[in-house]
């Protein structure tokens, strides 16, 4: 039997919390690593939660959310759309393109010749008819409410939705010019976009049920360019949908780098990305712009609203 001093026990006391201090700062090292693995506002999995679960996360459908606000203020634009259209525009020999263009659709020659500026916002609030607002706020629904929830800052879900329909549209009038546009789906795009950042990101940390749900999500963005390309242009702004994913997946990722998320990327390649989506995200905006103004285009606002008796 070893016979140990009060020194000598003090010692090992000594050695023993070193020893345990150093193994709690290296578990906490390991699990601030593992969360800062996901974008900002993002949280690990939870490996038993079900389908729904990961659909509608605890006090997500509250209804003091900016997505909640968002589907109300588009339905109620349309009623307006609606009650505008039969009692002043119809009555008095005025289409429904007109009522369009009234509240603010997008059109280049507004743009060009009358510098209405609004019109690359105006148009995410005004839809063509009821399936087109019916499917834009069940999107929101499924898309909206859950990015809102894991950004958790509704400033920047605010700045992805509106960045993502402005770059839409800016690409609408750069392709598309020669017919008016309206509704929201480019900003859902870009919401989509978000997504497809994350689980580019973090593909082999994610649970099966979140996976199962990539396939929703990602189905919900190919039927909406899908769409565009079978129903033609003169239906569906494939431009506005393309330019909307490309503007929300670069403003995602100026969020995520700026987040100062760990990758196991390489991390000058994601550096690169973020200074090519600030260079997209700018650039864009400017030369659109510039070439928008200058082009000469004549003016069809007449046409537009020309009586059809």
């Amino acid at each position: 039997m070893n016979i140990h001093s009060l020194n000598d026990l003090g010692e090992n006391n000594n050695n023993n919390n070193n020893n345990d201090n150093n193994n709690n700062i290296s578990n906490n090292n390991e699990n601030i690593q593992n969360n800062q693995l996901f974008l900002g506002g993002m949280n690990p999995d939870n490996p038993n939660e079900s389908f729904l679960e990961f659909l509608f996360p605890k006090n997500i459908c509250k209804l003091k959310t900016i997505s909640f606000l968002l589907i109300c203020v588009l339905t109620a634009v349309y009623i307006i759309q609606l009650i505008a259209y039969y009692s002043l525009f119809k009555p008095n020999g005025y289409r429904w393109s007109c009522l369009l263009y009234r509240f603010g659709a997008l059109e280049l020659s507004s743009i060009t010749n009358h510098y209405q500026l609004f019109r690359l916002i105006t148009p995410m609030f005004a839809h063509n008819n009821f399936l087109h607002l019916f499917s834009n706020c069940l999107s929101i629904l499924f898309i909206g409410f859950y990015a809102e929830y894991e950004l958790q800052n509704s400033t920047n879900y605010l700045l992805l939705f509106f960045i993502s329909g402005i770059i839409g549209n800016f690409f609408s009038l750069l392709f598309s010019f020669k017919s008016i546009s309206v509704g929201s789906s480019g900003a859902i795009l870009g919401l989509c976009a978000y997504y497809l950042l994350y689980f580019i990101l973090n593909w082999n940390n994610i649970s099966k049920s979140m996976k199962c749900c990539t396939i929703i999500f990602f189905s919900i963005i190919f039927f909406n360019l899908f769409s565009g390309v079978t129903e033609g242009s003169k239906n569906v702004d494939i431009y506005s949908h393309i330019g909307g994913f490309f503007g929300g997946l670069a403003f995602s990722m100026f969020l995520t780098y700026r987040s100062q998320v760990l990758y196991r990327f390489n991390q000058s390649f994601m550096k690169l990305l973020y200074y090519l989506s600030i260079l997209f995200l700018v650039a864009l905006p400017i030369a659109s712009l510039i070439f928008i103004i200058l082009i000469e285009v004549s003016d069809t606002c007449q046409f537009i609203c020309k009586k059809f008796h």
